[in-house]
This record gives structure tokens, C-alpha cells and sequence, in this order.
């Protein structure tokens, strides 16, 4: 599961507005992650840090056009930004062979 939590922040989201941070429209909002039936909600930090409602926590980082997570002592998993609109919502391969939908939810 760890795995796949890693793997689903790779394709965070982001507002066209907010070209010059990435990161700047996913603060203060919420990334719905539904996979294999279990919902899992994913609040970024400005610090860096995340959380999730089943209480993972770990770090992202900026590589270039990709964001790494790390969960405790895991290597990062990196991927791609993709640009994303508040309540868009989309479907993205989950690194295990399978599929997770994830939306952009205003608020937390």
C-alpha cells in the first residue's frame, strides 16, 4: 500500500494560474485519491511535508518538471506535474499494473 501511496502523489495537481509554484493551488485544498475501492485524502504542506487521513506523513521535493515523495525510510518516487483544475478529476496508472481516479478537492 505504501508503494502505491508513493506512486499516487507523482501526478499531483496544479492550476494553470499557478505556473511559477507548482505547488501553489494543491495548499490549502485536498488530493482525493480512490483506488480498489479505498478513498485516501492527501493534504500538501508549504514545508514540504504531507499528510494523509490514515496517517501517513512524509516530504516532497521539486526535481526539475517532477515531484519526488518519500514516505519514512523509502527511496522518493518521482513523476511528472500535470496541470489540474480544482474539482477535476482524472485516472492514472498506479505503478502496480493497476488504475487509481484521482480529484483536486477545494478546502481540506
Amino acid at each position: 500500500m505504501k508503494h502505491g501511496l508513493i506512486a499516487l502523489a507523482a501526478g499531483l495537481v496544479v492550476s494553470t494560474t499557478a505556473l511559477a509554484d507548482p505547488m501553489a493551488n494543491v495548499f490549502g485544498n485536498t488530493l482525493k485519491i480512490e483506488e480498489n475501492g479505498v478513498t485516501s485524502l492527501w493534504y500538501m504542506n508549504e514545508d514540504g511535508t504531507f499528510t494523509t487521513d490514515s496517517d501517513v506523513t512524509g516530504k516532497w521535493t521539486l526535481e526539475g518538471d517532477n515531484m519526488c515523495v518519500t514516505i519514512g525510510d523509502a527511496a522518493p518516487s518521482c513523476g511528472p506535474i500535470e496541470v489540474r483544475n480544482i474539482g477535476e478529476s482524472w485516472t492514472e496508472d498506479n505503478g502496480q499494473g493497476g488504475t487509481r481516479t484521482a480529484t483536486l478537492v477545494e478546502g481540506r
